[in-house]
């Protein structure tokens, strides 16, 4: 398959987990070297951040120690000053970040005059690899598309700054920053996971359509940021209760607001995988065990794991149990001291070929959350992509 795409998810400081993830597949090398490998790289939200960073060359390595570390991760969740988080004190929700600070941090990571050229002047460093951040039009209600080319649709490279278009990417709404970000158009923009495109693969693969890719030579990895899944009511076997989604009634309108303001990191990572495999010709219900077709899906799961001679649930492989009930509660900022720790950790068992830690199927099988289509580990969809992504790129005009 000759035409290789990256994607890259949204998810706070949670996007440590690809910084790892690139690490392991293509070692520590220049940002630059890895973005090249690809013909067609989008992300969104924190894989914006991560992708901001391969373009200023820095090796996944130093990306990881960004996100590790307490005051260069604070200077993008910015905190508010004390006053204007009260009006969220006093009802339970509201934003506890500065947007215009977390512009600030990111200019200040990727340093200039990378952080102000445009989307559409990166051809320089990028040679043929074509990017695109995802964002949402707070104003028009609409997704956004920041790219750095022009498609044969019709749309055309995006004037934004670099550091605004991620800004804008990694903008969530209500609970995370106090207002939409702006950039040198004037327009007014939000996080792409309003869009439905907090995993941006969908979106890849239709770019790559449009530019007259055949389905068949279009091979893609799409990695992702850690996705909580706990179980059903009508699970096998037995389970503590906090390893069951609670049902939660009656609804108020706090806990709506919440819902709304984080379900944007939920949906649809799941349906957008499985889409984009159906797309790209793979059979619907292919024989178990054969895998994920030409889309490769790196994402740890974490949920409860089923272990079939004890008919009961427990903690995945690799973790404790108090440091699962740390993850399946933890906010997708990550920002408090230790948190990040933690998903560090978490993704340390997912790559550790020994544990066979469960990685995000394309299908999940229920009740029991098996890969039904997909790679069931980390070292299974590495082998499956070191497989379909051999042949050599091919130039696209």
């Amino acid at each position: 398959m000759a035409y290789r795409i990256l994607t890259l998810d949204g998810g706070g400081a949670w996007a440590i987990l690809e910084a790892m993830a690139l690490k392991e597949i293509f070692g520590d090398i220049d940002g630059l070297q890895i973005l090249k490998k690809f013909d067609l790289v989008a992300s969104n939200s924190g894989g914006s951040i991560v992708l901001g960073a391969l373009i200023a060359g820095y090796k996944p390595s130093r990306v990881i120690d960004f996100f590790l570390s307490d005051s260069e991760r604070d200077k993008i969740f910015a905190k508010l000053p004390w006053w204007k988080k009260i009006p969220s004190s006093v009802i339970g929700v509201g934003a506890r970040y500065s947007t215009e600070g977390k512009r600030n941090g990111i200019a200040s990571f990727l340093g200039a005059p990378l952080a102000n050229t445009a989307m559409k002047d990166l051809a320089g460093a990028l040679g043929s690899t074509k990017i695109f951040i995802m964002g949402f039009d707070y104003d028009w209600l609409r997704a956004e598309f920041y790219r750095s080319h022009d498609n044969l649709a019709g749309s055309k490279a995006s004037a934004i700054a670099l550091a605004d278009a991620i800004n804008a990417s990694s903008t969530a709404p209500v609970n995370y920053f106090d207002e939409p970000a702006k950039a040198n158009d004037t327009r007014r923009h939000w996080d792409g996971g309003l869009g439905g495109y907090n995993n941006p693969i969908l979106a890849a693969v239709v770019e790559a359509r449009i530019a007259g890719i055949a389905p068949d030579q279009i091979s893609a990895l799409s990695i992702g940021t850690g996705t909580v899944r706990l179980l059903r009511k009508d699970h096998p076997g037995s389970a503590p209760d906090k390893y069951v989604e609670p049902w939660k009634e009656p609804a108020s309108l706090k806990r709506d607001i919440m819902k709304v303001a984080t379900c944007i990191l939920g949906d649809p990572p799941d349906a957008a995988s499985y889409t984009s495999y159906i797309m790209l010709g793979n059979p619907p219900r292919p024989p178990t065990e054969s895998g994920s077709g030409n889309i490769v899906r790196l994402n740890p799961m974490v949920q409860p794991c089923y272990d079939s001679t004890k008919d009961c649930w427990g903690p995945p492989p690799g973790l404790s149990e108090g440091e699962f009930d740390a993850l399946i509660t933890m906010d997708s900022d990550a920002a408090a001291p230790g948190d990040v720790a933690k998903v560090h950790k978490l993704g340390q068992a997912w790559m550790n070929p020994a544990l066979n830690y469960p990685n995000q199927p394309i299908r999940m099988g229920l009740p029991k959350m098996d890969c039904e289509v997909g790679d069931p580990t980390f070292a299974a969809g590495l082998a499956r992509w070191r497989a379909i992504s051999k042949p050599p790129k091919v130039p696209i005009a």
